[in-house]
């Protein structure tokens, strides 16, 4: 079996909410953002990881959205 490179790129966002708005916000990402960008069905994409860290009185949520590059695209 031959075993291809697949170049990548990610997106990465962060984002804040209070401690008492984090469930909240984490569902609203991974029942609605998550899966419509999925369904968006956009070229490349290798999927999203979602992390989260307490931090006291808030959480900050970071996001990581995978795709393939596109050829076009130049490597740094």
């Amino acid at each position: 079996m031959r075993k291809e490179s697949l170049d990548m790129i990610s997106r990465v966002w962060y984002g804040w909410t209070t401690s008492a708005n984090a469930d909240a916000y984490e569902a609203l990402l991974k029942s609605e953002i998550f899966t419509g960008i999925r369904d968006r069905r956009i070229a490349g994409y290798r999927g999203i990881h979602l992390f989260r860290r307490n931090l006291g009185d808030e959480v900050e949520f970071v996001t990581v959205m995978w795709r393939a590059r596109p050829r076009k695209l130049p490597l740094f």
